[in-house]
């Protein structure tokens, strides 16, 4: 008899385990009355095998679905205006694919995500006008796609990131009014790429964690308060980089360490840039190399070491006080008899690829390196600072900027010391001009 009863029992258990297991074409809730009655009609139904869809407008809470506690699958809940929190969702503790939310209108409060510490798909909340903050996706240590932030007009903060390490794809930030900076990715050490596009208020990368190992594609695209990449000074290679249309960035700085990008350079519409100090040390782009649409941009000096080997095509348009393109990377590249180059619409100089090319033969850009002809010191400096020329070097102008690229120093045929009393304790970039060429390397002042 306690045979049988076993038996019986034995079987009863496995028949409740596959119960679980259901909807392999997954599910869709279209009206409150769907979630209400799914505990009914699927008593068992705790794993849902397909994708899992909330959307209507008559939807009010999602209690009715409790039992859920897995899908293999994705979840999305879009096109609510009624719905104001996820409580209904308190036991879901994994998802096979996307975690998605978007446009509810009346959503307020994430919190039933607690549970969730990893999304192999994509990560979304998206015109979510009301969700002031994600607290509720605080355990999420890993996605594997995108996470898209994106339209959420009350959003403060992003300190329910802050157990996030890593993001496979774009971590995307669009249309956030309120967030002013990186705070809550203290953790993330390695991103697919970041995109700030129409964030009002961001102003840097500050907050974001100081080791972080690697950023894929950078793009920077329409932020009116950016002006500082601090925060990322340890980042030495990008998959792509991208700074457009952001109106009060004056200044590359912090983007010294970057020599390497392998899919193309792009800067374009930034009105108070006037040079591109910062990309100093860049030597490789691995594709197309575009600077556009710029009022104030005059020169080109700060990506004359990329190789020309590395850029496959080189446009330079509409920048209307730009006159100094004989660059060393832009001369080299021309030199090629298969390169491509497009310029139009900038200063004298630099009109088109015949003028370019006849300042670059003016340019005879010297061989020698800076450390053959020129010799500054004491480094780190204070008060005075003495320049040394080797091998016939001449010196037409000494500049010296800060690191917002600001000229605090402009001295023409300058004696073996200069005086530097005027500069306060920082880092700063001395600019040697010697008549044919420019050399500028960091300068300490304590």
């Amino acid at each position: 008899m306690k045979k049988i009863l076993l038996f019986i029992l034995i079987i009863g258990l496995n028949i409740s385990s596959y119960a679980q297991l259901c909807l392999p074409n997954g599910v869709i809730f279209s009206n409150q009355e769907d979630i209400d009655n799914f505990s009914t009609i699927y008593p068992s139904c705790t794993k849902i095998i397909g994708n899992v869809e909330v959307t209507g407008d008559n939807i009010t809470n999602l209690n009715g679905l409790s039992q859920i506690n897995q899908t293999m699958s994705s979840f999305s809940v879009t096109n609510t205006t009624l719905l104001t929190t996820l409580e209904g969702l308190n036991n879901l503790d994994s998802v096979g694919g996307n975690l998605s939310f978007s446009n509810n209108l009346g959503l307020t409060d994430v919190t039933a995500l607690g549970e969730i510490a990893y999304v192999p798909g994509d990560l979304q909340f998206i015109d979510c006008p009301l969700i002031e903050d994600l607290e509720g996706v605080h355990n999420i240590t890993k996605v594997d796609g995108f996470v898209d932030l994106m339209f959420l007009n009350t959003l403060k903060n992003l300190h329910a990131l802050r157990n996030l390490e890593y993001v496979g794809e774009y971590l995307s930030l669009e249309g956030l009014s309120y967030v002013k900076n990186l705070e809550g990715l203290d953790n993330i050490d390695s991103l697919g790429g970041l995109a700030y596009v129409y964030c009002d208020s961001i102003q840097s990368f500050s907050g974001i964690n100081q080791n972080i190992s690697f950023i894929g594609n950078l793009l920077l695209v329409y932020n009116p308060a950016f002006n500082s990449f601090e925060g990322i000074e340890g980042i030495n290679t990008f998959s792509s980089l991208q700074i457009s249309d952001n109106d009060n960035l004056v200044s590359l700085s912090g983007l010294q360490n970057i020599t390497h990008i392998y899919g193309g350079l792009v800067i374009e519409g930034n009105d108070l840039l006037n040079n591109l100090s910062g990309l100093e040390n860049l030597v490789t782009v691995n594709g197309v190399i575009i600077v556009s649409h710029h009022s104030n941009l005059n020169t080109l000096i700060g990506i004359e070491n990329i190789r020309a080997s590395s850029i496959e095509k080189i446009m330079i348009f509409d920048n209307s006080n730009l006159s100094e393109c004989e660059v060393k990377s832009v001369c080299d590249y021309i030199a090629i008899p298969t390169s491509v180059v497009t310029a139009y619409d900038n200063s004298e100089g630099c009109s088109s690829v015949a003028e370019i090319d006849t300042a670059c033969a003016y340019a005879s850009i010297n061989t020698m390196s800076f450390e053959e002809l020129y010799h500054i010191y004491p480094q780190p400096a204070s008060n005075r600072l003495n320049i040394d020329r080797y091998n016939g070097s001449e010196i037409e102008n000494v500049k010296i900027y800060n690191q917002m690229g600001s000229l605090l120093i402009n001295i023409s045929e300058p004696g073996k010391t200069i005086d530097i009393t005027l500069l306060k304790p920082g880092m700063y970039v001395i600019e040697i001009d010697s008549g044919s060429k420019k050399y500028r390397r960091k300068l300490i002042v304590i």
